[in-house]
């Protein structure tokens, strides 16, 4: 049950985030408008990398769990081009209406109220970026010392990005799907203390 477990909860929170975005498109989608494509793919991003905060925190509570390689390894080369596709097709649908080049384009996208949660967006993507570059790093000594910095950087990304969806996403504005979206945030926030505890305790255990 364990092997299917992380393939199962990815569907899941990819299908929630599809029918939430269906729900809001209803008749009116248009496949040429790129502006009612590009918001789904930053909630399956988002919605993917929670799943990995939620199986490691699975495994650390009961460390008999084995790793999932192959989910590992295709969740994240999802989540990557996911990353890049959200605000890339965002930038190519405003370069064609007129709207310039980013990050102009973007904050002309949000408005000046908006502002500070492309930002925060920008933030999160960086942050996950970053993650991606430094994992492939992570046998190195140096990288292992300060491993605990990269899961700050993880925690600022995952917070940055629920702030982003949840004030300027067009399918969480409201209903089910801004509820079941709090939740998700809810429950990370426990795996992200744990996380953060064991870097503190094992920094503590070398001192």
């Amino acid at each position: 049950m364990w092997t299917v477990f992380p393939w199962i909860l990815g569907f899941g929170v990819m299908f929630a985030g599809y029918l939430a975005w269906f729900q809001n498109m209803g008749s009116t989608f248009n496949i040429v408008s790129l502006y009612q494509v590009f918001p789904i793919l930053g909630i399956w991003a988002w919605s993917i990398m929670w799943t990995h905060f939620a199986i490691w925190e699975l495994r650390r509570l009961k460390p008999s769990l084995s790793g999932n390689r192959l989910y590992s390894k295709v969740s994240g080369t999802l989540v990557f081009w996911l990353l890049l596709l959200h605000p890339g097709i965002l930038a190519v649908e405003q370069f064609r209406q007129g709207k310039g080049l980013p990050p102009a384009s973007y904050y002309a996208y949000a408005g000046e109220t908006g502002a500070w949660l492309i930002a925060l967006g920008l933030v999160g993507l960086v942050g996950f970026l970053f993650y991606e570059v430094i994992i492939r790093f992570e046998k190195n000594p140096k990288v292992k010392k300060m491993w605990w910095l990269v899961n700050i950087t993880q925690t600022v990304a995952m917070a940055s990005i629920f702030t982003h969806g949840l004030n300027l996403g067009s399918d969480i504005h409201g209903g089910w799907f801004r509820t079941y979206w709090v939740w998700l945030g809810l429950m990370l926030i426990p795996c992200l203390l744990h996380t953060h505890w064991v870097d503190l305790k094992t920094a503590l255990r070398k001192s």
